[in-house]
């Protein structure tokens, strides 16, 4: 059987047949942006029309190669509205029967910055936190060892070498003046 000649359908086909997307899954896109869209099942070298619904509008027509699949890039239109919408590539099968792939996304405004977005929490400020607390725990520890004046050295309430005097305990050596005669 010869394929036929499609016309677009006056609303989105309701078909549970994925439109691919070859550099990944995509739930959302911006207006302007470019997205590559592909599909198979088609009749051999029959054309494909994208179009996007929400009121239909064809995005572009692509041949099917030998073995009935496409692959294309197709630009979001500018000036489309914000929302979900359906991309679909609809042409002919083998038999010349209708055949649809559909991709419902979201299109949404982009950040004009240039930087992507931002999700969860701020990994600086637990970095800083972090690092506070480590800081204010060792220096407790050492007050709380060492006292403010640096008395203690090991448990509080006694000295590391019993028997010893304070200025000896640092390894400080006591200077005893001399007494001119």
């Amino acid at each position: 059987m010869t394929p036929t000649a499609l016309i677009v359908p006056a609303s989105a086909p309701d078909t549970d047949l994925p439109l691919e997307m070859p550099g990944g899954a995509v739930s959302s896109a911006a207006p302007g942006s470019s997205l590559t869209m592909s599909g198979s099942g088609y009749a051999p070298f029959s054309e494909v029309t994208l179009a996007v619904y929400s009121t239909p509008r064809v995005l572009g027509k692509v041949t099917a190669d030998s073995e009935g699949a496409f692959e294309t890039s197709i630009a979001v239109p500018d000036d489309l509205t914000l929302g979900t919408h359906s991309f679909v590539a609809a042409g002919v099968d083998e038999n010349g029967e209708f055949r649809a792939l559909r991709l419902d996304l979201t299109v949404a405004a982009s950040s004009d910055d240039g930087l992507l977005p931002v999700t969860g929490a701020a990994v600086l400020w637990v970095i800083v936190a972090g690092f506070a607390s480590v800081v204010t725990g060792v220096t407790m520890r050492r007050f709380a060892t060492d006292g403010p004046l640096g008395r203690h050295r090991g448990r509080p309430g006694r000295p590391a070498n019993p028997g010893t005097r304070g200025s000896e305990r640092r390894g400080s050596h006591r200077i005893r003046p001399s007494i001119p005669e």
